[in-house]
Formats: structure tokens, sequence, C-alpha cells
């Protein structure tokens, strides 16, 4: 139940740091031939923490093409429920099921932008990069 006054999603409150060991990934496999796909939601084993900042009713169901005319129809047969998790100001939400998310006792200090690249990996590039030849502005030459 979603609370609108309080910002409280049953037991956890908007603004709360999460953690946990799986994420939820949304996609369709293909059911029968080429022209009935089903919509399922699969856990994907990749760690976050973050700051939970809301939730989602997933629809899945069946997609049916039915012709060049109509086009592809969506048949609802249930709804999922799914916590939206940022693991920093600008990107993406994550989405987590219930069951997967844990409530952490630190705060978490989330950064502007998440960066997915590894110190050591970072330090490399910028060394590369550091071999190319530059113009008087700085600008890189075209080789």
């Amino acid at each position: 139940m979603v609370c609108k006054a309080k910002k409280i999603i049953g037991s956890f409150r908007i603004g709360l740091s999460v953690y946990g060991d799986y994420q939820a990934n949304v996609h369709y496999k293909r059911r029968g031939g080429w022209d009935q796909q089903e919509r399922i939601i699969t856990k994907i084993h990749i760690p976050f923490k973050g700051v939970l900042v809301g939730g989602r009713y997933i629809p899945l169901g069946i997609k049916t093409y039915m012709g060049a005319e109509d086009g592809w129809r969506f048949q609802t047969t249930e709804k999922a429920f799914v916590f939206l998790v940022r693991e920093s100001f600008i990107g993406k939400e994550i989405m987590v099921l219930p069951e997967d998310i844990r409530v952490s006792v630190e705060t978490y200090d989330i950064p502007i932008l998440k960066q997915p690249w590894p110190e050591y990996a970072r330090k490399g590039l910028s060394k590369e990069m550091s071999k190319w030849p530059r113009d008087e502005r700085g600008k890189w030459l075209k080789i």
C-alpha cells in the first residue's frame, strides 16, 4: 500500500538507505513462434546499495502480433510490484523485487554520478590519452 502523505511503501520509507544482491530485469521471452512473446521478470546477480525512491507495478503478460494493420497487442495476466532504488542522483533507477531488498543500518551519501569504471581502468585510460598529440588549444589532433 502506498501512502503519499507519509511517503511510505509497505514497511519501507522513501529515502531509506537499502542494499541487496539481486536486481530485477524485465524482458520478453519468445513463446511458441515469432509472433508471441511473454513479458517476464528475472533476477540478475548485481549487488547494489542506494536510496529507496519509490515503487512501481510492472504488468506481466503476453504480447501477440495481430497483423500488419493492427500491430502488437499486449494482454496483461498479472502485475508484479518492484521497488525503485537510485545509486546516484543522475542516472536511472534500478528495479528490485521486494524479497531482495534489505534495510541498511548506515546511511549512504549517494554520488551525483555513479562511475562504472574502476580506478585502475580510469588511470590507465587517462595515461593512454595523455600520449595522443594535441594542438595549441588542447584539442586532440586527427591522425
